[in-house]
């Protein structure tokens, strides 16, 4: 079945009213990581292919976002290779400049019943300055500045105040989600975000790529986050926080003629695998041959080079209207 990928939420909603009590951790969305490292970066720390605008538009709701700052200018890095070309925000806007925020608020503005999250994973600096607790200030008030509205209560940030369903989002009209890493940022929570700490687990399946052949690496980091979403104890999957699947990291065991280490082909070949296996850990099944276990629900699911080869947007809309 086709959609139109840029209001899947939309039209499940439509077709499914019951998704309205979903928490929105508990909510199968598709995730960028590295979300602005593509354009004018180093091309072997290029995670994605298209702009922020054209992920929004392939169903993209979950950006995984670095942060470097350079005198009041804030943009996307990956590792030590910058995105100055993908600014986030600015103290003061170039006019002439293309701001990821607003990219993202154009979108929502256009489209009522999308959700997004944006997370904030580390904030660095350029050479010879650090990431202070004045550019920390700084950043918080270009975020609320830029997803702010007029009137002032046509905010689309949502100010937490615990977990909110899907529902409640489209209802009270604050569809952006900030969830930014606490132990990473010299700022104060002045209750505009989410702490990362109390709010968000991730999984990060490292089987060092390169001792593995490509077989054992696919299935050993299969059956690591599967055993995460089985297991109900401290360390396992909790359904009352938001959950990230960071095992899809689009490396491969070959060498590309540009060099890239992160690669499509790479992304290509884990994308059809976890995919599949999503669609199984969503139904509360295992995703593993010859195992039987119940799993809980996965909540994001990180993608490289997200929508270059997989349609995940739908995959999700036909797992909310019991389609899949």
């Amino acid at each position: 079945m086709s959609i139109d990928k840029s209001r899947w939420m939309s039209l499940a909603y439509g077709s499914n009213m019951a998704i309205a009590d979903i928490p929105m951790c508990q909510f199968p969305l598709p995730g960028s990581h590295d979300a602005g490292s593509y354009g004018g970066i180093n091309v072997k720390s290029k995670t994605q292919h298209y702009s922020i605008a054209e992920q929004l538009a392939i169903g993209v709701r979950y950006f995984d976002f670095r942060v470097r700052v350079d005198n009041g200018v804030f943009f996307s890095h990956h590792g030590s290779d910058e995105s100055r070309d993908n600014p986030y925000t600015a103290m003061t806007k170039d006019p002439n400049t293309t701001y990821l925020f607003d990219e993202i608020v154009t979108f929502l503005r256009a489209n009522q019943e999308e959700v997004v999250l944006i997370c904030f994973q580390d904030f660095t600096s350029v050479w010879n300055q650090s990431f202070t607790e004045q550019d920390a200030a700084d950043f918080l008030s270009c975020l609320k500045r830029d997803f702010g509205g007029v009137p002032a209560n046509d905010d689309l940030l949502y100010i937490p105040g615990g977990m909110p369903t899907y529902g409640k989002c489209i209802e009270t009209n604050q569809r952006a989600l900030a969830i930014i890493n606490d132990k990473a940022f010299p700022g104060t929570n002045d209750g505009w975000y989410f702490d990362w700490s109390q709010y968000l687990r991730d999984r990060f399946s490292d089987y060092k790529y390169w001792l593995h052949s490509w077989s054992t690496l696919i299935d050993d980091t299969l059956a690591d986050q599967q055993n995460y979403l089985v297991d109900t104890g401290s360390d396992g999957r909790d359904l009352d926080l938001f959950w990230v699947s960071q095992a899809i990291l689009g490396y491969s065991n070959v060498t590309t003629p540009n060099g890239e280490s992160q690669n499509k082909d790479g992304a290509s070949h884990l994308n059809s695998v976890f995919t599949a296996a999503y669609k199984d850990w969503w139904k509360g099944q295992s995703a593993i041959q010859g195992v039987t276990q119940a799993v809980q629900k996965p909540n994001v699911l990180l993608l490289d080079y997200s929508g270059v080869y997989d349609d995940f947007a739908t995959d999700c809309y036909n797992l909310l209207t019991g389609s899949a």
